[in-house]
């Protein structure tokens, strides 16, 4: 027979196993990266570093466009997620904020690496888009409506056309 606390401690890592399984399921991250890469296409994000060459500064935007885009996304499928489960808005979007604002726990060691600036720049941003996916959208506001209004009202198409491709030719017509 088990002790009560190892009983009582079981019952706790079982309980924040479940949910941390349930967050990461009602996230839905394959459906956040997949549109994140159809507005910011992997080569791009694989040359940020050039992103201040790149003339008019579209690098930045789309950087922290898809940023927003991916943190209000998800903050707001965890919401609906809640409220599906019988829980009420409030409650669904103060656990959404919450558990984004708790996967910002990262950003003191960023500091360190990226400067203090950067750092709560990117955490500054990080959170108020997390506010903005819980408490700023509708119950049952899809991914793609998200996306599509951090990007303009564009398309993937538009968007990589208007704000990436047109900024990375202008960059490399600076370098010749």
């Amino acid at each position: 027979m088990a002790h009560p606390l190892e009983t009582i401690w079981n019952s706790l890592v079982k309980k924040k196993v479940e949910t941390e399984d349930f967050l990461r399921a009602s996230m839905n991250r394959p459906e956040t990266a997949a549109l994140e890469d159809e507005y910011f296409p992997y080569t791009i994000k694989e040359n940020r570093h050039r992103r201040n060459d790149w003339g008019d500064g579209g690098g930045d935007f789309t950087d922290t466009s898809v940023s927003d885009a991916r943190h209000q996304a998800s903050a707001s499928n965890v919401s609906d997620a809640l409220v599906d489960r019988g829980h009420g808005q409030f409650f669904g979007d103060s656990a959404a904020f919450l558990s984004g604002l708790y996967n910002e726990r990262g950003y003191p060691s960023a500091i360190f690496k990226d400067g203090f600036y950067d750092a709560t720049r990117r955490l500054e941003d990080d959170v108020i888009a997390n506010w903005k996916g819980s408490f700023g959208t509708p119950y049952g506001a899809t991914a793609e409506g998200i996306f599509k209004e951090n990007m303009g009202g564009l398309s993937p198409e538009e968007y990589k056309r208007r704000y990436i491709i047109d900024s990375h030719m202008s960059a490399n017509n600076i370098w010749r």
